[in-house]
């Protein structure tokens, strides 16, 4: 693994965009979630990596799960808007 990898990215990413909330307990899940993607993307790109045997069926599965959390969060954003944005018309 390199410095290139999702797993590794993810978490950083997360901890940079959210440092104002990693104290409060009420946001933990708001972040955390991310972390433990990022713990399954290392660890399914680190089994493809060393030839471990299913790792392509792993890493797909594990790309699935970011997807599906992303798409979510992405939804629940949208839903929440109090004031018009880029999808009103």
């Amino acid at each position: 693994m390199d410095g290139s990898d999702p797993g590794v990215i993810l978490p950083v990413v997360e901890t940079i965009r959210r440092a104002e909330q990693i104290n409060d307990p009420h946001e933990f899940f708001n972040w955390f979630d991310d972390y433990m993607l990022g713990v399954i993307l290392a660890v399914t790109s680190w089994r493809v990596l060393k030839q471990k045997s299913h790792a392509i069926a792993y890493l797909i599965a594990a790309w699935g799960m970011a997807t599906g959390g992303m798409s979510l969060s992405l939804m629940s954003q949208l839903k929440t808007q109090d004031e018009p944005g880029i999808f009103s018309w």
